[in-house]
């Protein structure tokens, strides 16, 4: 997970140039948390919703998936990192807001597109090929769209928190 994830979405975020207006805002406090309540409102939710996910592949009973298999790694591993995948796209854009009438041209650069990309191929090589030295097996199509699928739920709680928040 730090390979694909850490290194990989730290190159995504130096990517990104500085913002124009950044001097324009107001310094914050020396007394002020540097996580504001609704940036700790937004990690909770993420963060419930992907132990939920990841706890419930452990309780739910999935045919061809043991828990213990290297097939069970592979599906838990990989809904891991699709998760956290996903999260990078909503930390990345958790200054849009469009109602505002900001644009969302420009807020996920080339070269931010490019890594993600980057951390996506690496997940699916070491699942599909990594074997033995991953401890995994590889998935089928469906079971890469179910994850992508539910990896997917994390943009949408985002997004229906933004708008309960405007």
């Amino acid at each position: 997970v730090n390979i694909i994830m850490d290194t990989f979405a730290a190159l995504a975020f130096a990517s990104i140039k500085p913002e124009e207006n950044v001097m324009q805002e107001p310094p914050r406090k020396n007394s002020d948390f540097i996580i504001r309540s609704d940036m700790f409102k937004q990690m909770m939710i993420t963060s419930l919703i992907i132990v939920a996910v990841l706890l419930a592949l452990f309780v739910i009973p999935i045919e061809g998936f043991t828990v213990g298999s290297k097939l069970f790694s592979s599906l838990f591993f990989t809904s891991f990192v699709m998760m956290q995948f996903a999260n990078m796209f909503i930390v990345r854009g958790y200054k849009y807001r469009r109602s505002q009438g900001e644009s969302i041209k420009g807020l996920y650069t080339p070269a931010f597109l490019a890594v993600a990309l980057m951390i996506l191929v690496g997940q699916i090589v070491i699942v599909q090929f990594g074997g033995d030295a991953f401890r995994v097996e590889p998935l089928s199509l469906a079971t890469w769209g179910v994850i992508c699928g539910v990896s997917f739920l994390i943009i949408v709680a985002d997004l229906i928190f933004k708008l309960i928040r405007k």
